[in-house]
């Protein structure tokens, strides 16, 4: 049985908005910076991961200010693109599809689809 689900939660930054061709609604990319864990020298040490919404939730996402302490759920999905520079080659990204997200700490709430 193959399990796509993911629950993690972190600040939103580089948040960007695109118009969609095909719905009236945005796509909103963002990167959410989740903190891992502490160095030798207890500083922060973090990861970036790529996210993406689409439809009604990201006219909320649009919204949210840079660096808002967010949860979120979805799903894993691999973007596969041809390399610009090299048309023999592709290039991928993995992004979480955003299905659900919550602010914490923000008077906006959530928005679940």
């Amino acid at each position: 049985m193959d399990i796509n689900q993911i629950c993690i939660s972190g600040r939103l930054f580089d948040i960007g908005v695109n118009e969609s061709r095909q719905t009236n609604y945005p796509v909103v990319e963002a990167k959410l910076s989740v903190l891992m864990r502490y160095d030798k020298d207890n500083n922060e040490v973090y990861d970036e991961f790529n996210v993406r919404s689409y439809g009604k939730k990201s006219t909320f996402i649009s919204t949210l200010p840079e660096g808002v302490f967010v949860v979120i759920t979805g799903m894993l999905t691999e973007d596969i693109r041809v390399n610009a520079n090299d048309p023999n080659t592709t290039r991928s990204k993995t992004y979480i599809n955003i299905d659900k997200i919550k602010t914490i700490g923000f008077g906006k709430g959530d928005y679940i689809e």
